[in-house]
């Protein structure tokens, strides 16, 4: 069976997303505001939020950039420039590799950064099912591969 183009060609057009990472037609998920969760977050030593969560600047910068998102439909997510998007891992990545040996229940994964005024900009990863991002690990250190 063919798929439909319709569902395809938003994201495949921008190269950032395609039909495959998303369960609901891509359309629907194209219109609805941008999710994130916590539920599957790494709580271990090395890229937990505890990491900073006694530095109040960062956790500040943290929650403007997530609101921001949240502001937007993934439509227009899409549409930002790549350091101000939310970048989808290529599947031959390292970091696509890394997060799917760890993560398995999840097959799209991607990053955002998170410009901060007291340190350099961060990254935080995550894993995309439908509309909701769910936040994974939190790169404060730039210890992950770029």
């Amino acid at each position: 069976m063919a798929k439909d183009k319709r569902f395809v060609a938003p994201f495949a057009e921008q190269g950032k997303f395609q039909a495959d990472d998303f369960s609901a037609p891509v359309i629907d998920v194209l219109e609805r505001k941008v999710r994130f969760s916590l539920k599957h977050c790494d709580t271990g030593k090395s890229y937990c939020i505890s990491t900073f969560a006694s530095d109040k600047q960062i956790l500040s910068d943290l929650y403007k950039r997530l609101g921001h998102f949240e502001d937007m439909t993934w439509q227009l997510a899409k549409n930002t420039n790549h350091a101000s998007a939310i970048s989808i891992e290529k599947r031959s990545s390292t970091n696509y590799r890394n997060l799917v040996s760890v993560y398995g229940d999840f097959d799209t994964f991607g990053h955002l950064r998170i410009p901060s005024s007291k340190k350099k900009t961060f990254r935080v990863f995550g894993a995309l099912r439908e509309d909701l991002f769910y936040i994974l690990r939190f790169d404060v250190n730039g210890s992950i591969n770029h």
